[in-house]
C-alpha cells in the first residue's frame, strides 16, 4: 500500500467519517483527533494525514474487514463504499470497549504455560501450535480498562486459559501518541508455543520483542 498522499486523496469518497486515530504527527491528531466527517478541501488535509503514516494492508487479523497498519503500529479500519474509502476508525470496534484508538502491539509470552491437557490438545493439530488475537484497551497511564478475544485461536481451552492470564495483567507500558502517552487499545498477538523473536515473520508496524512478560516500548 504506502500510498502517496495523492493517491490516498484519489481514493477518498467525497465524505469520509473519521473516527478514533492514533496520529503521531501533533498537527494531525489536533486537527483530526476527535470524530468527525471530512469533506472538500479537508480531504486534502487528511490525505496527507494518512500518507505520513506510511500505511500497509494489516497482514494480522485485526478484528476488522479491512484495515491498515501504519509503520509505527497504527491501526486503522477502513469502510469501503463504491470502491472508495468513507470511513476510518479504530479496529475491532465493540461496545464493550473504551472509545481510544488502536495499535498493533507484539506480546511475546513467557509466563503462561497452558495445563497439561491443553498442551497435548495444542500438540495434535496441524501446526502444532496455536494463537489468538487480544484487544487490550489502557488509559494514558497504561492502566488496563479491558481485555477481550477479538479472534478466537480454535482451542476454547487455550483461549479460556489466556483469557484468564491477561485478567491478570492491570497494566501496560503506556502508549506514546503525538509526543505524550495517551488512552489506546492494544491489538496484540498472542501464541503458544511462542516463536522466539528472530523467527517471527515481519509484520509492519512491529516494534522490537519486549523484555520477559511485558508488552513492547513504544
Amino acid at each position: 500500500m504506502l500510498a502517496s498522499r495523492d493517491t490516498l486523496l484519489a481514493a477518498l469518497a467525497a465524505r469520509v467519517r473519521v473516527g478514533m486515530i492514533a496520529w503521531r504527527d501533533p498537527s494531525c491528531a489536533a486537527r483530526f483527533g476527535a470524530a468527525t466527517t471530512v469533506v472538500g478541501s479537508a480531504r486534502g488535509e487528511l490525505a496527507t494525514c494518512l500518507a505520513g503514516l506510511r500505511l500497509s494492508r494489516a497482514r494480522i487479523d485485526t478484528g476488522s474487514a479491512v484495515a491498515a497498519i501504519g509503520e509505527a503500529g497504527d491501526v486503522i479500519a477502513l469502510e469501503l463504499r463504491g470502491g472508495r474509502i468513507a470511513a476510518l476508525d479504530a479496529a475491532a470496534p465493540d461496545p464493550r470497549d473504551s472509545k481510544f484508538p488502536t495499535v498493533l502491539r507484539w506480546w511475546v509470552n513467557r509466563e503462561l504455560t497452558p495445563a497439561p491437557a491443553t498442551r497435548l490438545a495444542i500438540a495434535r493439530t496441524p501446526k502444532r501450535y496455536v494463537d489468538a488475537i487480544f484487544k487490550i484497551c489502557h488509559d494514558e497511564h497504561g492502566t488496563v480498562t479491558s481485555r477481550r478475544i477479538v479472534r478466537p485461536s480454535g482451542l476454547p481451552a487455550f483461549d479460556a486459559e489466556a483469557l484468564a492470564y491477561f485478567r491478570t495483567v492491570d497494566h501496560l507500558e503506556p502508549y506514546q501518541g503525538a509526543g505524550t502517552p495517551a488512552p489506546a487499545c492494544s491489538i496484540l498477538a498472542f501464541r503458544y508455543p511462542e516463536l522466539l523473536a528472530g523467527d517471527r515473520l515481519a509484520e509492519p508496524g512491529a516494534p522490537p520483542a519486549p523484555s520477559p512478560g511485558t508488552s513492547p516500548p513504544r
